[in-house]
Parts: C-alpha cells; sequence; structure tokens
C-alpha cells in the first residue's frame, strides 16, 4: 500500500515550511499579486480564476503571515495518512463536502 504519492508529500512538507517559517511565503504571495486584473487572477498555463475579493485577500494573508509566530512541524503519521484517504474516499463517491 503507498501511504503517500509525491503530491501529498510536497503538500505535507509546504505545511512544514509555512508552519515554521510563514514569513517565508510572502514573497510568493506578493508575486501572484500581479497576475490580478481587477478580480480576475490570471494563472500561466491555467485557468483563469474569478474571485469575490479580489487583491485584497491576498494583501490580507501577507498581513497574516508576518504576524504569525512559528510554531513547531507536524509529524508524518502512516496511520493518519490512510485513515485520511480512506475518509477522502468515502465521502468523494458520496458527493460530500
Amino acid at each position: 500500500m503507498i501511504l503517500a504519492n509525491k503530491f501529498e508529500k510536497e503538500i505535507f512538507h509546504a505545511q512544514n515550511r509555512l508552519r515554521t517559517n510563514p514569513r517565508s511565503f510572502t514573497q510568493q504571495v506578493k508575486s501572484n499579486m500581479n497576475n490580478f486584473k481587477g478580480n480576475l487572477q490570471k494563472r500561466p498555463g491555467r485557468a483563469s480564476l474569478m474571485t469575490t475579493e479580489g487583491p485584497s485577500a491576498w494583501q490580507e494573508a501577507i498581513g497574516a503571515l508576518l504576524k504569525q509566530k512559528q510554531l513547531n512541524p507536524l509529524k508524518w503519521s502512516d496511520g493518519l495518512a490512510v485513515a485520511a484517504r480512506d475518509h477522502c474516499d468515502d465521502i468523494g463517491k458520496k458527493g460530500l463536502v
């Protein structure tokens, strides 16, 4: 049984980077703000995204990142990963959120 695929591992590691060094994400968020035309976010190589808030939500996120204290990293749990995947498989088939 595969406990985590490459994408899932990348998300886990990104979450730990965000927890341990939240300020490190501010530049990435700032660069994405340049892709807005009003509330429409252009995403190179992907479909554009119409937002309700527009770039103001991104500015708010930057403020939150700058205020956020560093947290300890999470530890991987094979059992929790399997339980989470089973849960997603279960509710996904039913169309639940």
